[in-house]
């Protein structure tokens, strides 16, 4: 009897030992983790907050830079034909070339600002980033990347070889430089135009870029810039103040202009994907995606030309998938047939739209 109350003793303590130990095992292992999580979460945290500040630090300028580019831009489309970009080389730095040298001053100003926002990022791990200051960053590559892509020029048969019509990575901050002032600002436009008297060497190949540029479809550096713009647009649409924002009928004539005259269209998206763009630039992929235009336009003409609406509505079709269904047919003719009467087409229209849910974004 003793004995046996002797061994359920021994096996009581035993136990108590045992649920001892694994607890404070257990404890330990769950304090580590613990910490460890907290330290991660803090880490990340800080990294987060650090990337927001840095980026702060250069977004007003660079949002300034890009106001003033897509302004130039907008007035440059509409007035490309006047030729007042092309200037002999011997005039370059004459106070009389506003037009050239103030085109190649934003542009200089343009890259500064996404290069030091690069640079000032180098030593944070942008994978941490929240989901808009990823994408803030993505747009920063994807401006540096546009003008050094010779694979963008494919269709237009350029020469990788040559550096005719685009710039080298490496010589981008060489450009920059030249508008690089005191406490990491830009010099003013006027001192620009002084410094330029004195020597233009360094960004000659900035000014022939621009002077290069002529009223043809095939232009090379016109098709990129074309490109480019339509970036600066989305950017400035995105992360922008209310009055840098493109308005929609404003930027839908412009894709109906753009998706007609780009010629490396097919590059242009492709490009995107590369740069991880192609979910935040979907609609203007889509307005110029030339499967759409070469689909529609041997069947219904150039919707274009008929309607901006029917456009938008082709679009939608897109988005569903229903593009190259009979239904697809059916309602597109039956909007047409009410294209020269405004109730009835907007009517048809709101139908349309009503009955579908745009909820699948994947390209064909």
């Amino acid at each position: 009897m003793l004995e046996s109350i002797s061994i359920f003793l021994k096996s009581k303590i035993v136990l108590v030992i045992s649920t001892n130990a694994l607890t404070l095992g257990l404890k330990v292992a769950f304090d580590r983790f613990s910490l460890n999580h907290k330290l991660k979460k803090e880490f990340y945290f800080e990294q987060k907050k650090q990337i927001k500040q840095e980026i702060a630090k250069t977004k007003t300028p660079l949002l300034n830079s890009c106001e003033e580019l897509n302004y130039r831009l907008w007035n440059f489309n509409i007035n490309i034909g006047k030729n007042w970009h092309k200037t002999p080389m011997s005039d370059w730095a004459s106070s009389d070339v506003y037009y050239l040298r103030s085109y190649v001053y934003r542009l200089l100003v343009f890259f500064y600002w996404i290069l030091k926002t690069e640079k000032d990022l180098t030593h944070y791990d942008a994978t941490i980033a929240d989901k808009k200051d990823l994408n803030y960053l993505m747009y920063i590559k994807t401006f540096k990347n546009i003008f050094c892509d010779t694979i963008l020029l494919k269709s237009l048969n350029y020469d990788a070889n040559s550096d005719e019509n685009h710039f080298y990575k490496n010589n981008l901050q060489l450009y920059a430089d030249y508008v690089k002032g005191d406490n990491d600002d830009v010099i003013d436009f006027d001192t620009f135009s002084d410094k330029i008297k004195n020597d233009l060497s360094s960004i000659e190949k900035v000014f022939k870029y621009i002077n290069d540029i002529s009223n043809n479809d095939d232009n090379k550096n016109l098709n990129v810039i074309r490109c480019f713009h339509l970036i600066l647009i989305k950017f400035l649409s995105s992360y922008g103040h209310d009055y840098h924002k493109t308005e929609y009928k404003k930027l839908n004539r412009l894709l109906i202009d753009y998706y007609k005259k780009i010629k490396i269209k097919d590059e242009f998206i492709e490009f995107l994907k590369r740069n991880k763009m192609k979910g935040e630039l979907k609609y203007i992929i889509l307005k110029i995606n030339s499967k759409i235009i070469n689909y529609i336009t041997p069947r219904f003409g150039d919707l274009t030309k008929k309607n901006e609406e029917i456009f938008i509505y082709v679009v939608d079709c897109h988005y569903l998938k229903l593009l190259k269904t009979k239904l697809f047919d059916s309602l597109l003719r039956n909007t047409l047939d009410h294209v020269n009467d405004n109730k009835n087409r907007y009517f048809t229209l709101q139908i349309i739209r009503s009955s579908w849910t745009i909820t699948d974004y994947e390209f064909y």
